[in-house]
């Protein structure tokens, strides 16, 4: 296993010659001015959901006025920066979430904005384990695929709230 680093470019990603056979790819990278080139069974490219931050700023009447800090998600690094203030995260995504939990231990006070509501679950599901490890498996896939949509929906919504009721927070979602 291979890891790469942050500052790490990936120069290629190419087929090894018996791909057909073996379904591996050569990746050349270079670390510290030091060119390496590795073999791998699978390439995951996590580039994030979206590439390029999206500020809509033209969203907000009054932000050329605003006095405070405003700055996507992508240029947050430390919570410190929350320290006594009162905070707005807008978003209700996995990194609005997150940044919203770890100001809400530092800032005055933290709001988060969401548009149309979301299902709020957490990380591991009963038993503690991993949620996806507990409902993405062959049984549960045919489960899910064999029950009428209304059923599955209500199912899911009913095991949602009985962590918390969304309603009382405003967060069921519009669909």
């Amino acid at each position: 296993m291979l890891i790469i680093l942050f500052q790490t470019k990936v120069c290629s990603i190419t087929k090894c010659p018996d791909f057909d056979d073996s379904g591996q790819w050569e990746v050349v990278t270079v670390h510290e001015g030091k060119q390496n080139s590795a073999i791998f069974d699978a390439v995951m490219v996590c580039t994030g959901f979206f590439t390029n931050p999206n500020l809509p700023l033209s969203s907000f009447p009054g932000i050329n006025t605003f006095k405070g800090q405003y700055f996507h998600s992508r240029e947050y690094k430390h919570p410190d920066i929350f320290k006594d203030k009162r905070v707005l995260v807008v978003g209700l995504g996995n990194s609005g979430t997150d940044i919203a939990v770890e100001a809400s231990r530092l800032a005055k006070k933290v709001l988060l904005s969401t548009r149309g509501g979301a299902w709020v679950f957490r990380r591991v599901f009963d038993s503690g384990y991993p949620w996806d490890m507990v409902l993405i498996t062959r049984f549960q896939t045919a489960f899910r695929n064999f029950l009428p949509t209304p059923i599955l929906t209500w199912l899911m919504e009913k095991k949602m709230n009985s962590w918390f009721n969304h309603a009382n927070y405003g967060l069921i979602p519009e669909d």
